[in-house]
């Protein structure tokens, strides 16, 4: 049964860092190549910094828009340089001989960059090489976060004076599923959905939402009701999470099958 079109598709170079949209993306089984295969390292302890665990010290990341200089591949050993904007007009390149620096001065605290390679999460670097001071993959059985736009409709009616857009969400496909009942992704889990010519997702749960959809970041205010909105209205979760058992490119205006589980 058709559900819906891909209404657009999401990376994001940089964990914790406001993404890109992109025309066409290529999924593996560690999702959209190039999401978030860098990171940035907290040098005093080596973790690697998040806006969702560490609000108070990493919020200043979504202040950032991080796109590629180059497109990334599946197959990259290394991802490729990244380039990230701040709100305040500043921009910081990975392959910057000042990026280390620039990107402290603008977050107000010691940073660096780190980059895993092209499959994303950071993850084949740590896992090939079974490295415990590289980051493991954040999201290594559901990668793909896919996001309907029943969903967001629901929780906008529930919330008026909210703003639900997408970059609070960080979805990686978002699709536009019409007049749809609202929250309809719980009815999928555990079934897969066929994107395109080759794509199959298997739905892995539901996503349970955090603190990170609350935070301000350019264009959108402080809001701690768009989390009570989910919690008190479906459980916590707005979206699902999705493995990748066949992979393969998906397009903008794609058709999306749900099949049986």
């Amino acid at each position: 049964m058709q559900v819906g079109r891909v209404e657009s598709l999401w990376r994001y170079p940089v964990r914790s860092v406001r993404g890109e949209r992109v025309a066409e993306a290529r999924l593996g089984a560690l999702g959209v190549a190039g999401d978030r295969a860098w990171g940035v390292v907290d040098p005093a302890d080596g973790n690697l910094a998040t806006a969702a665990k560490r609000p108070r010290d990493w919020a200043g990341l979504l202040a950032f828009d991080a796109a590629y200089t180059t497109e990334p591949g599946l197959a990259d050993a290394t991802a490729p340089a990244v380039e990230l904007r701040h709100e305040s007009g500043a921009v910081v390149r990975s392959d910057a001989d000042d990026a280390e620096a620039e990107l402290s001065r603008l977050l107000g605290r010691p940073a660096r960059l780190h980059a895993g390679d092209g499959r994303g999460a950071l993850s084949a670097a740590a896992a090939a090489k079974e490295d415990a001071s590289l980051p493991a993959p954040p999201y290594a059985s559901s990668p793909i976060h896919l996001l309907t736009t029943s969903t967001l409709r629901a929780a906008e009616e529930l919330h008026p004076g909210g703003d639900f857009s997408l970059p609070r969400f960080r979805p990686n496909v978002v699709v536009d599923t019409g007049d749809a009942p609202e929250f309809l992704e719980a009815a999928w889990v555990d079934a897969r959905l066929h994107i395109g010519d080759d794509v199959v997702l298997h739905v892995f749960k539901e996503c349970e939402r955090c603190v990170l959809t609350t935070l301000p970041q350019p264009g959108l205010p402080k809001d701690p009701k768009i989390l009570a909105t989910a919690v008190q209205h479906n459980r916590t979760f707005i979206g699902i999470s999705c493995s990748v058992p066949t992979g393969g490119v998906v397009r903008e205006g794609d058709a999306v099958v749900l099949l049986p589980s």
